[in-house]
């Protein structure tokens, strides 16, 4: 199962695929304001040496326990096609804090 009853990422599915995978990395898609427990979520990441990456697109103006989506992870995307909470038709953004992930991104 890769959802659970929410719709939220199924973190004991997460953790027994990160377990038995090498992923290196978790695209994670916040869908119409529903935020899954950010807390075991980042733990998993942590434990797994998985980098997360959030798309907040739909999530922007929610919060986890106080705390705005996008600032749980090292680089957040925001898609701004048709029908997100920011529309320029086609296109979208990355923002990170982390100076290698910009200039990577930068010259990608």
């Amino acid at each position: 199962m890769d959802i659970d009853e929410n719709y939220h990422i199924d973190l004991g599915d997460l953790d027994a695929k990160a377990a038995e995978s090498d992923a290196k990395f978790l695209l994670l898609s916040h869908m119409r304001v529903h935020i899954a427990d950010m807390d075991k979520v980042v733990k998993i990441c942590a434990t797994r040496g998985i980098c997360l990456i959030e798309d907040c697109a739909h999530t922007m103006e929610a919060k986890w326990r106080g705390i705005w989506s996008a600032n749980f992870c090292k680089a957040v995307t925001f898609s701004t096609q048709t029908y997100k909470h920011m529309n320029s038709s086609e296109g979208g953004f990355l923002t990170t804090n982390d100076a290698e992930i910009a200039a990577r991104a930068v010259i990608s």
